[in-house]
């Protein structure tokens, strides 16, 4: 992009990071909903989104552009493991498939 963007190069690499993680993580949130709990991929989404939002002025305050950058990544990879961890758990509760009987 040039050398007037060499400021923003910190951040951006971040700003990749972050997709990274979420690209990866894309398949998670339709699992869930699969599995028929969309309810949860709601509440992870509210609660990672809520969190960086809070944390987000201490980030920059403390560390600027990068701190948001790393809190972007932190993010994502909380929203990840949140919908894994929901996923996991929520497998192992589905009620069995009732057995079949053969027609005669």
């Amino acid at each position: 992009m040039g050398p007037d963007f060499a400021p923003a190069a910190g951040v951006m690499t971040w700003q990749v990071g972050a997709a990274v993680i979420g690209i990866l993580a894309l398949p998670l949130e339709p699992m869930l909903v699969s599995l028929g709990k969309p309810g949860r991929a709601v509440w992870v989404r509210l609660v990672v989104g809520a969190a960086f939002l809070v944390a987000l002025p201490f980030l920059v305050r403390a560390f600027g552009l990068t701190g948001a950058g790393a809190g972007l990544v932190g993010a994502a990879a909380a929203l990840a493991l949140g919908l894994v961890w929901f996923i996991l758990r929520e497998n192992g509760n589905r009620p069995a498939a009732p057995p079949s009987t053969p027609t005669v």
